[in-house]
């Protein structure tokens, strides 16, 4: 085993690199480098399909994709997504992530309701990646300029993430303010027509 490569270490350096990509433009940089190593180092100890190889691939696609490099994202999701199927199984956590990451880079509302009903099916509706991909869904559809689809699913979310997180939860807080996000650009789409126009909004631009 190399020095150094201990899957405890690798673990650890997987964290690290996590608490890295949350400090800014600098932090990414050296997490998607520390992301990099660990893959290597994973690959050769774990093995290229072992889950936490797998799940070290889906954190550095993240990073890529966070820094601007979505092509490599995609790709690298792909590749995980295709490994996960084949190794843990269509309904495993980590398929069920690459599938959700995936179906958020492209933006896709088909592939993203896909992946949701399945959450739903397998996690349960207030589990925190359920949470995530119905977040993903409701950015999905404000891409597309669906805003009154994507109220209503940020809507569930905070119901659903109060009552399964808290209140207080840092994903609460953040669906809260995407909902309140939407809402005001509902109110600016709507407010020239006068009192009513509202109900006559099912797409807008983004």
């Amino acid at each position: 085993m190399l020095g150094g490569a201990h899957p405890d270490t690798l673990t650890s350096r997987n964290n690290l690199a996590g608490a890295l990509q949350e400090t800014g433009a600098s932090g990414l940089e050296r997490a998607v480098g520390l992301y990099e190593r660990t893959l290597a180092e994973s690959e050769l100890v774990l093995g290229p399909e072992h889950p936490r190889t797998l799940l070290v691939r889906n954190n550095l696609a993240d990073a890529l994709s966070q820094s601007g490099e979505c092509e490599r994202a995609v790709a690298t999701w792909e590749s995980v997504l295709a490994d996960s199927e084949r190794v843990l199984g269509a309904d495993h956590p980590d398929t069920l992530l690459a599938r959700s990451n995936l179906a958020r880079a492209h933006r896709s509302v088909e592939a993203t309701e896909s992946v949701l009903a399945d959450c739903v099916r397998v996690l349960g509706p207030g589990h925190p990646r359920t949470l995530t991909t119905r977040r993903d869904l409701a950015r999905a559809h404000r891409a597309a300029g669906a805003l009154i689809e994507a109220i209503a699913e940020c809507e569930r979310a905070v119901r659903d993430s109060t009552r399964r997180l808290g209140d207080d939860h840092r994903l609460t807080r953040t669906m809260r303010g995407e909902l309140a996000s939407l809402r005001r650009k509902l109110v600016t789409m709507t407010a020239p027509y006068g009192a009513g126009a509202s109900h006559r909004v099912g797409r807008t631009a983004d």
